[in-house]
């Protein structure tokens, strides 16, 4: 995406949270879902084949943590530049990174301690 089309998208998302009150912005399963299979299955899924094919150190961790970073924000646009509500969708990408500042230091750790354990062995 054009740096030009990330600002623009960065923007409608927070017009689009913008409207909401502040509670609306943590309910919702269906965001917490999504989130968690983004942000941690996916990467385990992954990283469980990729650890086992004996990839290690950057080659296990780049496609880990591209992974494990947040929704993007082409769930608003999109939507938007087609006329429907994407409010839902704006809640999603919010809670998606909201999440993320826990989980991707967790996916750091989690790499180097797969690196570590295969130093030790």
């Amino acid at each position: 995406m054009p740096a030009k089309k990330r600002c623009v998208a960065m923007l409608l998302a927070g017009f689009v949270l913008g409207g909401l009150p502040f509670k609306k912005l943590f309910v919702g399963a269906k965001a917490y879902l999504y989130s968690a299979i983004r942000l941690l299955l996916l990467p385990l899924f992954l990283g469980i084949p990729l650890y086992l094919l004996g990839l290690r150190e950057s080659m296990l961790m780049m496609p880990l943590l591209m992974l494990a970073l947040p929704m993007g924000l082409n769930l608003v646009v999109y939507p938007e530049s087609f006329g429907y509500d994407a409010t839902d969708n704006a809640r999603m990408c919010f809670v998606s990174f909201v999440m993320c500042l826990l989980i991707l230091p967790l996916t750091f750790e989690l790499i180097k301690m797969c690196g570590d354990i295969e130093k030790l062995g």
